[in-house]
């Protein structure tokens, strides 16, 4: 009798300790991992994550930055959070923590469609870079104990810097549905220069030729879904920073 309730003690300890939630990226489990990130100054860096409740059970969730090094950002940087439908820019305190609970059904991934992200999140980097430490985590909101994290070491590197093209405007209106505009003057007349969109998940999805070394790009993104994409100007090698886009319903 004695051996039979220990082990449902031991049983029901591995249950009480056992993690909810995993964080994906590429497909990959990375919760309780540390990755780089390469950074330049004047940066646009956004990685998205995926996100899974393991669990049988509905859980509202919440989510957390921790700036470990250095121990807050510099007034110049920030970071942006997605989560849902709904977006937050963080301050540069070393822990910020975002005011709203999100809802997550059991054994169910996020994002569900190209509309709402998992966990999206962006580093704007200062005119002179430096490196950072930080720590993206998600919570059961009844339980805190419960919980997955990624740690992401945001290194410098002497990456292309936009101002080395020329000036590029963002692309407008933003959100579209139909046509989009950008403005660009670049350093010289290209030989080789395009416009690249890429989905939420790095994979092409449209290109559009450059040929002038000053305009106005005109691009249909009618065929593209509703969602988020990102984009970058690749002029004769060179790549400017990437640029988020919104595409909304018609």
């Amino acid at each position: 009798m004695k051996k039979i309730s220990t082990l449902l003690l031991l049983a029901f300890a591995s249950m009480s300790f056992a993690q909810s939630f995993k964080i994906t990226y590429g497909g990959k489990d990375v919760s309780g991992t540390e990755f780089t990130k390469y950074i330049s100054a004047g940066d646009y860096n956004i990685i998205d994550f995926g996100l899974e409740n393991k669990s049988n059970v509905d859980k509202l969730f919440k989510v957390a930055r921790t700036v470990k090094s250095p121990a807050k950002l510099e007034d110049c940087s920030s970071i942006t959070i997605w989560t849902s439908v709904l977006s937050y820019m963080t301050n540069h305190e070393s822990i910020d923590t975002l005011p709203d609970s999100f809802p997550f059904e059991a054994n169910s991934t996020l994002p569900k469609d190209s509309v709402s992200p998992g966990l999206l999140v962006n580093l704007n980097v200062c005119p002179v870079c430096v490196d950072h430490t930080i720590v993206y985590r998600i919570w059961d909101e009844s339980n805190d104990k419960d919980f997955a994290e990624v740690t992401i070491n945001y290194t410098c590197t002497n990456g292309i810097k936009e101002h080395d093209l020329g000036t590029i405007s963002p692309a407008y209106p933003n959100p579209a549905n139909g046509m989009i505009a950008i403005d660009y003057t670049l350093k010289n007349t290209p030989k080789n220069a395009k416009i690249i969109f890429y989905d939420r998940l790095g994979k092409m999805v449209k290109e559009t030729p450059i040929a002038n070394q000053q305009g106005t790009a005109k691009i249909n993104i009618s065929e593209l879904c509703t969602g988020f994409y990102f984009y970058n100007f690749v002029v004769d090698g060179k790549t400017s920073n990437a640029r988020k886009l919104i595409i909304s319903g018609n």
